[in-house]
C-alpha cells in the first residue's frame, strides 16, 4: 500500500511540475524571454492597376502584402529589408536587404525568393527601370551604387558616387539616375558645405555631373523626378551650423528644404522651405510626385506628417507669373518675395531663408500621416491614395490624396487641433506594447518633443550618427564650434564631448533635451532615449568581411597602428581612446584657450567623418597628413605613401 502512495504522489508531483514548466513561460518567471518582433514598415510600393500594397518590415525581417478587407501575406526574408521596386506587370518585387547585403527577386503569385543578387554594403534605395530591364541599388555604407541586371540580378557595375547614397530616382527615358548623397563630405571649417545630387549616365555607366546643394544641405532623405524629365526634387533638412545654437525660432538651427535641380543644366534652381513661421516639418523622408507632376507629396518623419506641395503654382511663381492674390502686400516688414523675384530672378536665392514664402502663396498643406514617423511613401497610379510606411506603429496608412483640399494650411498654430482625414491604417502584425528600447528609438526621432517642432534628436545624429556637420553649442560658451560625434557606444567613456565638459552621457541626453531641443520633459523620456542609445551597436565598415575577416592591407595597417605610427598610445582599449586629454591640434579660435581635446573613440570611423574636434579635417588621408605635421596624433610623417594607405585601411574597418 505505501509503494502504490508513493506512486501516485509520484504521479501527482511529475503532473505538476508539467504544468508548471507550461504556465513559467506565460508568466515571464522562466528563462529570459525572447526581444518582442516590432513591426516596422520602411517603405511601401503599390501593385500596379490594384489596391495591394507591399511594405517591407525591417524589424521583422519580412516583406508584409496588405489590402484593405484582406488577410495581409508575410514573405519572410530574413535580414532587414529596406527600398522595394516592382515589375510593370507586377509579377515580380524586388527587394534590398541591407543585412546581408543584396538583393532578392520575389514572386507575387507564390510569395518565394526566385533570385538573390550580391551589391554593395548596407543596399537600402532600389529603382527599377522597366525599359531597359536594370536595376539601380544605393548602397549606403560602400558609398556606391550597384547596376543589375533585373532578370539574373547579376551586377554589371558598381558605381561610386561621393557618401552615404539612400534614395534614386531615374528619368522617364531612364538615361539619367538621380542619386541623392544623404551626407555632405567636406570640412564644416570652411563657409560653405553641402550634401550633393550625382547624375549617373545610365548607357555609359558613369558619373556626368555632381551637383551640391545649398549650404548646410543634409539628411537627403528623398528624390523624385518629374514626368518630364526636366526637374528632380530632393527633400533634406537646411542646418544653418555656422550660427551659434542659441535659439530655435524662425529655424535658427534646422529647418525642412526641398531643392528643385533644373536637369536640363545640372544646376540647383532654388530651395524652398517646407516648415512654416512657427511651425517646424522637421525631417523630410520620402518624396512622391502626382502623374501630372502638379503636386509633390513629402513625408514628415519628425512631426508625423504629410505635407502637400503645390509643385505646378511654385514653378509658375519662380518663372515670375504672380497672381493677385499673392501679389498683395503681406503686411510684414519684409517686401513679398514673389514679386521681388518677379522683377529679379536672383531673388529665387532668398526662398531658403524664407519662412512665409511657401505658406502666403498658399503651397502646403499638411494632414496627419495616420501614424508615427512615416517612411517610405508612394502614390496609387492614379494618383489618387497615397501610401504611408508608419514606422514606429507598424502600420501602412492610406490617404486619399483629395483629403489634401480640405485642411488649412500649414501655418496653421501648433496647439489647434489637426484637420481628421480619411485614413485606413493598415497593420502588418502584431505589435507588441513598446518596451523602454523602443520608447526611446522613438522619442530620438520625434520632433514633436522640441519647441515649435524644428527638430528632433536624430536631425543632428541621424541612426544616432553625425549630420557631417559641426555646432557652436553652448556647453561650454560662444565661439567654438566642435563637429557633431557619433553616439554609438558613447554610454561607454566618461567624462563625454571635445573638452570633456560633460561628466557622462546620461547628463549629455539631459542638456541636449532641455538646451537644444529646449524641452523640459519626465525624467522617463530621458530614461527611454538612454536606453536606446546604450541599444545601438556599431556595424563594421565596408572592407570587413561577413565573417570579421580583414584583407592584407588592413592587417599591415593595423601593425603600423600599434607600432610604428604609435597611434595606440593615445587610442587603446576597446574603444581606442585612453579618455585623456592631449594638445593634438592648435586651437580654432576657442575664447576659453582651450588647448587640450578628449581623445576620441575610433568606433565606426569610416562614417564619422569630419575629423578633429571641429571638422576641420574632411577624409582621414588629410587628417594624417596636411593636419598632422609636427605628428601630434600619431607618427606618420615618416610612412612611406603605401604605409600611409596599409594604416588607412586599417582605420576604415574600425
Amino acid at each position: 500500500m505505501s509503494d502504490l502512495c508513493t506512486r501516485l504522489r509520484l504521479v501527482v508531483f511529475r503532473l505538476i511540475l508539467l504544468c508548471l514548466v507550461a504556465i513559467i513561460p506565460w508568466c515571464g518567471l522562466g528563462t529570459a524571454a525572447e526581444a518582442p518582433v516590432y513591426r516596422s514598415p520602411y517603405d511601401v510600393a503599390w501593385l500596379p492597376g490594384s489596391e495591394v500594397i507591399y511594405a517591407s518590415d525591417r524589424t521583422a525581417g519580412c516583406v508584409v502584402r496588405l489590402a484593405a478587407g484582406a488577410e495581409h501575406v508575410e514573405i519572410p526574408l530574413g535580414g532587414k529589408p529596406a527600398g522595394l521596386a516592382l515589375a510593370p506587370d507586377g509579377r515580380t518585387l524586388y527587394v534590398a536587404r541591407s543585412a546581408p547585403g543584396d538583393v532578392v527577386a520575389v514572386d507575387t503569385r507564390s510569395h518565394k525568393i526566385t533570385a538573390t543578387g550580391k551589391v554593395g554594403s548596407r543596399p537600402v534605395g532600389i529603382v527599377l527601370g522597366p525599359k531597359t530591364g536594370r536595376l539601380y541599388v544605393c548602397n549606403r555604407a560602400s558609398g556606391d551604387i550597384s547596376i543589375v541586371e533585373s532578370r539574373t540580378l547579376k551586377q554589371l557595375k558598381r558605381l561610386a558616387v561621393v557618401r552615404e547614397p539612400r534614395f534614386a530616382a531615374l528619368t522617364p527615358d531612364e538615361n539619367r539616375l538621380v542619386v541623392a548623397n544623404s551626407l555632405p563630405l567636406g570640412s564644416p571649417a570652411k563657409p560653405v558645405l553641402a550634401a550633393v545630387l550625382s547624375v549617373v549616365d545610365t548607357q555609359a555607366m558613369t558619373v556626368a555631373a555632381t551637383i551640391p546643394l545649398g549650404n548646410g544641405a543634409t539628411n537627403l532623405r528623398g528624390v523624385a523626378v518629374d514626368p518630364t524629365g526636366r526637374w528632380a526634387y530632393c527633400v533634406h533638412t537646411v542646418s544653418r551650423f555656422h550660427l551659434p545654437t542659441s535659439q530655435l525660432e524662425r529655424g535658427w538651427m534646422n529647418t525642412a528644404g526641398l531643392s528643385i535641380i533644373d536637369l536640363e543644366t545640372n544646376r540647383r534652381e532654388t530651395t524652398v522651405l517646407l516648415d512654416s513661421l512657427d511651425r517646424g516639418a522637421a525631417d523630410p523622408f520620402g518624396l512622391a510626385i502626382s502623374p501630372d507632376g502638379a503636386l509633390l507629396y513629402v513625408g514628415l518623419s519628425g512631426t508625423h506628417q504629410i505635407e502637400r506641395v503645390n509643385i505646378g503654382r511654385l514653378h509658375a511663381l519662380l518663372a515670375g507669373k504672380v497672381p493677385e492674390d499673392v501679389a498683395r502686400d503681406p503686411g510684414q516688414a519684409n517686401s513679398n518675395i514673389w514679386t521681388r523675384i518677379q522683377a529679379s530672378p536672383g531673388a529665387k536665392a532668398e526662398l531658403v531663408n524664407d519662412l512665409m514664402a511657401m505658406d502666403y502663396a498658399g503651397l502646403l498643406r499638411r494632414v496627419p500621416g495616420g501614424g508615427k514617423g512615416p517612411r517610405g511613401i508612394a502614390l496609387s497610379d492614379d494618383g489618387q491614395r497615397l501610401a504611408v510606411a508608419n514606422y514606429f506603429s507598424g502600420t501602412v496608412s492610406v490617404i486619399p490624396t483629395a483629403a489634401f483640399e480640405s485642411p488649412a494650411p500649414a501655418s496653421i498654430a501648433p496647439s489647434e487641433p489637426a484637420p481628421r482625414v480619411p485614413t485606413i491604417c493598415l497593420g502588418l502584425g502584431p505589435q507588441p506594447a513598446a518596451d523602454l528600447v523602443r520608447r526611446g528609438e522613438e522619442y530620438f526621432h520625434d520632433a514633436t518633443l522640441a519647441f515649435q517642432h524644428w527638430q528632433s534628436c536624430s536631425t543632428c545624429h541621424p541612426d544616432a550618427r553625425s549630420d557631417g556637420l559641426r555646432w557652436d553649442l553652448l556647453n561650454d560658451g560662444v565661439g567654438n564650434p566642435k563637429k557633431t560625434r557619433s553616439l554609438v557606444r558613447v554610454f561607454e567613456i566618461k567624462p563625454v564631448m571635445s573638452l570633456g565638459v560633460r561628466p557622462d552621457a546620461q547628463s549629455g541626453v539631459r542638456a541636449g533635451f532641455q538646451h537644444i531641443l529646449l524641452a523640459k520633459l519626465d525624467k522617463a523620456y530621458y530614461e527611454a532615449v538612454e536606453a536606446y542609445l546604450k541599444s545601438v551597436e556599431p556595424e563594421a565598415g565596408p572592407l570587413v568581411g561577413l565573417d570579421g575577416h580583414l584583407p592584407a592591407a588592413a592587417r599591415r595597417g593595423r601593425t603600423l597602428f600599434s607600432g610604428k605610427a604609435h597611434c595606440g598610445e593615445c587610442h587603446s582599449g576597446e574603444l581606442y581612446t585612453d579618455l585623456k586629454h592631449h594638445a593634438v591640434v592648435p586651437p580654432a579660435g576657442y575664447d576659453q584657450g582651450a588647448t587640450e581635446f578628449l581623445t576620441p573613440r575610433l568606433v565606426e570611423l569610416y562614417r564619422t567623418a569630419p575629423y578633429l574636434h571641429d571638422g576641420r579635417a574632411a577624409t582621414l588621408r588629410e587628417l594624417l597628413t596636411t593636419h598632422n605635421p609636427d605628428d601630434r596624433h600619431g607618427t606618420t610623417g615618416g610612412l612611406t605613401p603605401s604605409e600611409l594607405d596599409d594604416l588607412i585601411v586599417f582605420l576604415l574597418t574600425l
